[in-house]
C-alpha cells in the first residue's frame, strides 16, 4: 500500500513540475517575443504646431517681463527699446498679449 501511496505522490509531483516548466517555457516565449518585436516609432504630424505654441508661450513670458516695472498701478521709467534682445523680440514686447489667445486654441486642438 505504501508503494502505492508513494508512486501516486511521486506522479503528481511530476505532474506539477511538468506544468511548471510549461508554464515557464511559456512565459519565456513570450517575453522573448516581447522583446524582438521592433519598437513602433511615434510620427509626430503635430510637430510644426508644438513648435508654435511654444513661441506664443514665449511671446506671453516676454509680454508679461514688462509688467515688472510698475509700482502699485503706475508704471516706472521702462522703456521698451532698452530692453535685452529687443531688436529680436520687439513683436514679443508689443504683441505678446496674442500670445495668450493662440497657445490655448492649439493646445485645444492638440490635446481635444
Amino acid at each position: 500500500m505504501r508503494d502505492k501511496s508513494e508512486n501516486a505522490f511521486q506522479h503528481s509531483v511530476a505532474q506539477v513540475e511538468s506544468s511548471f516548466r510549461r508554464i515557464l517555457l511559456s512565459l519565456a516565449m513570450a517575453t522573448y517575443t516581447f522583446t524582438q518585436q521592433e519598437p513602433v516609432q511615434k510620427n509626430n504630424k503635430l510637430l510644426g504646431l508644438e513648435v508654435v505654441r511654444f513661441i506664443s508661450a514665449l511671446s506671453v513670458l516676454v509680454w508679461h517681463y514688462q509688467h515688472f516695472f510698475y509700482i502699485a498701478d503706475k508704471p516706472t521709467d521702462f522703456v521698451r527699446e532698452l530692453q535685452p534682445f529687443y531688436s529680436m523680440l520687439s513683436i514679443f514686447y508689443d504683441y505678446g498679449f496674442y500670445g495668450v489667445q493662440v497657445f490655448w486654441c492649439i493646445s485645444g486642438f492638440i490635446f481635444f
